[in-house]
């Protein structure tokens, strides 16, 4: 159960040579492949090594997009229809002289959305699956449910 002072140092040793080891390994594969990499760079002409610079530049950036914007496999649908991407709508309208008016119908469709969701989590309680997919999603977002009840204050304020 207790070791020696001597044999916590013979196994930090070896602890030490393996990873020594494993450095020197990982130093050589990658001098060898910057050597190989100049050896086919300096054979391309300049206009080769900005073609090649830009074909990669290219690949990235493609990337990039796809797990941005392609995230959840819509990535043609952002593409076609810019539309696609969610947007929050304002509850306000602007009347006839200019005057901000608020839009009953978008709150009222609101106010419905927040209690189809807190009757949603409600029902997440209920079972296993849903309890700790509840949990997930208060410790993801803790400050949820206190948005939740506010706005359903409020709109319920306003429908009064």
């Amino acid at each position: 159960m207790f070791k020696d002072k001597a044999d916590r140092k013979s196994s930090q040793g070896k602890s030490d040579l393996a990873s020594e080891l494993i450095a020197v390994k990982i130093l050589r594969f990658q001098r060898r492949w910057a050597n190989w990499m100049n050896g086919k760079t300096m054979k391309m002409s300049r206009r080769g090594q900005i073609g090649a610079l830009a074909g990669l530049s290219v690949v990235c950036l493609s990337f990039c997009f796809y797990m941005v914007a392609g995230n959840n496999g819509n990535a043609k649908a952002l593409l076609l229809n810019p539309d696609y991407a969610i947007t929050v709508r304002s509850p306000y309208l602007l009347g006839t002289s200019g005057e901000l008016m608020m839009d009953s119908l978008r709150l009222r469709e609101a106010y419905g959305r927040i209690i189809s969701f807190r009757a949603y989590m409600d029902s997440l309680g209920k079972t296993p699956e849903g309890r700790k997919t509840l949990e997930h999603m208060l410790s993801s977002r803790p400050g949820m449910v206190d948005s939740l009840l506010e706005a359903e204050k409020l709109l319920k304020q306003w429908f009064k």
